[in-house]
């Protein structure tokens, strides 16, 4: 599954590069959904694109309750400097139940950006979904039994000497990941390292993130202003 992802991935930027084509927005590490195309850097900058819709899947029943917000810290290990990176201004998520399985004790969630994301997107949104109480499926590092599963909301919250610490258990417990073969069957995400492809655990990819729908507030004459992506089986 995985050589079959990376193979896909390669032919896509080459057929985008060869036909002269380029995208809207630079191509992210989303597993599946929209990706907007066209003839040439000039007409894809008359696109402006006002907000995004993903979908995701988490563990346990999601608030039926309007939308629930988290605009804590985003912290993350970087497993090859062993130490944590922070960023502390970041835009607010927002989430919203689509759906919930009873039987699997699971919700889709829809979440929703203004304008384009940018790459440490994904990051974000497992940690504030992490923090809010219910992890992404499948999220080896911020789920369940995950290296960085404890919930920690701001730098603040711990000192300096309670980071190294935390730092020396986090890059034992990567270490040990590692050597079990866990960590490294899968692509590391260029920024912290940690896994962030695309592959089948239950019919459910890791992770499950799901470009859904793109809102533009103007597009070049003809085109229309909304796209929309089928849904993911493990959304429908």
């Amino acid at each position: 599954m995985l050589d079959k992802f990376k193979d896909d991935q390669l032919k896509q930027k080459n057929y985008i590069q060869k036909h002269g084509l380029v995208a809207v927005k630079p191509l992210m590490a989303i597993p599946s959904g929209l990706c907007v195309i066209t003839k040439g850097k000039p007409l894809s900058e008359k696109f402006d694109i006002e907000k995004s819709t993903f979908l995701t899947k988490v563990k346990g029943q999601f608030p039926d309750s309007g939308n629930q917000s988290c605009k804590d810290d985003v912290i993350w290990f970087n497993r090859h400097t062993k130490s944590f990176q922070f960023k502390t201004d970041v835009p607010e998520s927002q989430f919203q139940l689509v759906k919930f399985d009873p039987e699997l004790n699971e919700s889709v969630v829809q979440i929703t950006a203004n304008d384009f994301p940018k790459s440490e997107f994904l990051t974000q949104i497992r940690v504030h979904l992490r923090n809010l109480g219910f992890p992404m499926v499948n999220d080896l590092v911020f789920g369940e039994g995950g290296s960085l599963a404890k919930v920690v909301k701001n730098q603040s919250e711990l000192t300096p000497g309670q980071w190294n610490q935390y730092a020396l258990e986090v890059s034992s417990r990567v270490e040990s990941d590692e050597a079990s073969g866990i960590l490294n069957q899968f692509t590391g995400c260029t920024e912290c390292g940690q896994p962030n492809v695309v592959s089948l655990v239950n019919d459910v990819p890791l992770l499950p993130v799901h470009l859904w729908r793109l809102n533009l507030a103007s597009s070049p004459d003809g085109v229309p202003n909304e796209f929309k992506a089928p849904l993911p089986d493990w959304a429908s």
